[in-house]
Order: structure tokens, then sequence, then C-alpha cells
């Protein structure tokens, strides 16, 4: 219900999972928090949070300048609360972005906003519920003294890396900076999530393992570079006993995965940008190829597919593919993130953006620190696969990728992933590659020229003279 009290320090407007752990988190730092949602009433005995049902209240009852974050659906929802949010704004109020809106729209909300004098930045939060409640990784972006507002806030709430340090940054000027990482973090998430999704499957279908002998071999990686967040994610699903059945319980979940869509833009954003992104991309297709389930039913009637086991794969070739695998993938995230800051001058500096998902966040892992590393050694580093420390980890696992890729075809077994992250590698240290045919065959039916080795300029040729 709606209390009067003196004037909060914070308000939050969405008071779901997200938006009522985080504002206990504010909460408990010491921070006066109030709320408004559209349907309150999961809120109200929340006794650290007084909770508006009119927006206008909740407006008078925030200290100037306001700051007001968003922990809402993106898209429609977004619009519709900030025309509705705006009439009762005064210039130098704040509006900051934490939920999964798309960084265009984060762009041209602020350019209108600051034709009010309102200020507006995207924030990408990442750690989920329990991130949001005891500390997640917060991506912001927005001019220094726009941010300084709510810095006080987001370093209280934030996780704390081992060496204590605070995983929430400002990593650029522009207001939508905060949304393009996490679209990236996103990414490479759902890339991660695949490759162990076919860890998974190499265990269970070539090997013959089951979920207990799976978790125990994941288990071992924990301190490892393969160790990460996810990893220990796996390992404890497999150990889950489901309470219906008492069968384990993954063994009872549907092979369908779902997205909300931030993987899906950020393999466009890297289409847009020219960056090859193959194990991004692979992480957001593999999920729209299982939704294809009575087509793969009836597929699978059709053809009869044999998965032949062997014992070719060891425990630890299937570790050190993974690892090479996921190199791959950061490899072309942070590419993905390197062009996008000089195409739109954002000036990322990438090792704090490493920084701030070594804690609270979902892809929190060992690899982190290689890859900060990596960054402070060289910032102009243009693709981790030419960093002295990783390229040396990738000469040691590429052929336990290669294995593995292998023998899953031979197998029948499908691993996407893997294999666009070996492709990736092949193509990606190759000096010449068969591009020249392709630029042939645009010259020969589309008259679009073609450049020679060994003269400048460009070129045709009438092919069929």
């Amino acid at each position: 219900m709606t209390q009067n009290i003196e004037l909060a320090d914070i308000g939050l407007i969405g008071l779901g999972v997200m938006g009522i752990n985080l504002a206990k988190n504010f909460a408990e730092k010491g921070f006066s928090v109030i709320g408004h949602d559209s349907s309150p009433s999961h809120a109200m005995n929340e006794p650290a949070i007084y909770v508006h049902s009119q927006l206008k209240d909740f407006v008078r009852n925030l200290a100037k300048p306001r700051k007001i974050l968003f922990l809402l659906p993106a898209g429609q929802t977004v619009e519709e609360v900030i025309q509705s949010l705006v009439p009762y704004l005064e210039p130098e109020d704040l509006i900051v972005d934490a939920g999964n809106s798309h960084f265009e729209d984060t762009k041209r909300r602020s350019q209108e906003l600051a034709t009010k004098k309102i200020n507006y930045l995207g924030l990408g939060v990442s750690g989920g519920e329990d991130g949001a409640r005891n500390g997640a990784s917060f991506m912001a972006g927005g001019k220094p003294d726009i941010f300084e507002n709510i810095k006080p806030f987001l370093e209280a709430a934030a996780a704390r890396d081992p060496d204590n340090n605070i995983c929430a940054k400002r990593l650029g000027d522009a207001a939508e900076v905060g949304h393009f990482v996490k679209m990236v973090h996103n990414s490479i998430e759902y890339a991660e999530m695949q490759l162990l999704s076919e860890v998974y499957s190499q265990f269970a279908e070539i090997k013959g393992y089951n979920n207990e002998d799976i978790s125990k071999a994941i288990t071992s990686w924990r301190n490892e570079l393969e160790g990460s967040f996810l990893s220990d994610v796996t390992s404890k699903i497999l150990k889950t006993i489901d309470n219906l059945t008492d069968a384990p319980l993954i063994d009872m979940i549907e092979d369908i995965a779902e997205q909300k869509g931030t993987g899906k833009w950020g393999t466009v954003s890297g289409i847009d940008l020219g960056v090859p992104a193959p194990t991004l991309y692979e992480g957001v297709s593999s999920r729209f190829i299982s939704q294809c389930k009575p087509d793969r039913i009836t597929a699978s009637k059709i053809y009869r597919p044999v998965l032949h086991k062997n014992n070719a794969l060891s425990t630890d070739t299937i570790r050190r593919a993974f690892l090479a695998a996921k190199i791959c993938a950061y490899a072309q995230g942070f590419q993905l993130l390197k062009i996008a800051s000089l195409k739109y001058s954002w000036n990322l500096k990438l090792s704090d953006v490493a920084e701030v998902w070594k804690a609270g966040c979902i892809l929190r892992g060992n690899i982190l620190n290689k890859i900060v590393e990596a960054f402070d050694r060289k910032a102009s580093l243009t693709n981790l696969l030419l960093d002295t420390d990783l390229s040396e980890e990738l000469k040691r696992s590429i052929p336990e990728l290669r294995l593995v890729v292998s023998e899953a075809a031979l197998c029948g077994l499908p691993l996407a992933a893997h294999s666009a992250s070996l492709s990736y590698f092949d193509s990606f240290i190759k000096s010449k590659l068969p591009m020249n045919i392709i630029q042939a065959q645009r010259d020969f039916f589309g008259s679009h020229g073609y450049r020679r080795i060994d003269r400048s300029g460009t070129f045709h040729t009438s092919w069929e003279d």
C-alpha cells in the first residue's frame, strides 16, 4: 500500500522478480527505495519498499534530481511507461533502463528525452534473481556527469570479484553502450550454453556416461580454465532428482529450448557490422531447430539415425575441445565489441568489459582473467586468437577439438557450436581462402569486378568471350 515517507533516494518501475530483488538490495545498502507497478499486489508485503500504484505519487515522493530504474520487458512496455512518466518529470531527472532493451531503441529514446532535458541511459544487468538480490554485474553507458547520479547505487548493489573489484562500470559516453555490451554478453552466453549441451551429449551418447558421471566430470573442471558459473550450473542440474518421479530431473525436461531475443540481436548486429560470429549464431540456431520437434520426430522415422558409441574420446579430450571452442566463441564476441566501438566511436576499453563480467553475471568464469590480461597487454588487440597466452592454449587444444568434431560426425552426433568454432578457427588462421572463386563468380554473373594480387585497381573480365 502507499505510505507517506520522506523523499526516497531511488525509485523502481517494474516489481517483478528482478525489480523486487534489486530494490531489496538497494534498501539493504542503506538507500530509501520506492516502487511502482501496474499490478503491485505481489510487492505489498515488502517492508523495505514503499509501493505507489499511481505514477504521479511515485514521482512526487522521489528526491530531486529523480533517479528512476526501469525493470521492464523490452519494447512497447518501455515506450508506454516513458510516455506516461515524462509529464511528471523535470529537467535533470534520470531514467535508467535496466531491462534488455535493444541498443538502438536506447539511443533513440535518449536523444528524444534530451530535447526535454531529461537524462536517459541503458544499463545492462546480468546475474538473474540471485544477482539482483546479492550482487549483479552492471554494464552502463552515459556521460560521466550523468553516470555519477546512479554510480553510488550500482557500486553498492554490484557483485565483487575475488580481488574485491566492483563489477559495475561506465563503459562509454553513449547512452546505449550498456545495452550493447549486455547484448553481446548474452550472445556469448547462448554459445557457451550450447557448447555445454554438446559436452553433455558427447558424454551421454558417445561415451555412455550416466548423469552422475557427467556431473563429476564437469565438476572436475572447476579450477581449470574451462571452469565457469555455467559449467557449475550444468553440473548441479545433472545431479538434481525430480521430486515427482524420483528420476533425474534432466531426463524429464523436453528438448525444446526457448529464448527472449537478445542472442538473436547479437548475431544480427554481427552481420550488420560484418563481424564473423558463427559460434554465437549456432547458439541461437540450435534453439530454433530444437523447436521443430514434430518435424524432427517425423524425420527420425524416415532416416532412422543410429548413433555409434566409441571410446576414441577421453574425458580430457572432451574438456580440451570445449575450451578451444569456448575461446573461439569469446573471440567472436569481443571482436564484435571491438568493431562496434570503432564504428560508433564508443571508445570501449575491452579489459573493463571483461572485468565487469568477472562476478555476478552469467558469464563469470576463469577465462575472463586471461581476457583481462590479454587486453591489458595490448589494448588495440583486434581478436583474442592473436593474444600470446590464448594462442598457446589454442595450439594445445585445437587438436582435441578436431578429434571431437570428426568423431562426432562419424558417430552421427550433431555438435553445431563445436563445429562452428573449429571452422572459424581454421578460416581465421589461413592466409589464403577460396574467396577468389566467389569474387570471380560475382564478376561472371554480375560484373562486380575483382582485385588482382599482382597490380592495383579493380578489373572485370568478359568470361564467356
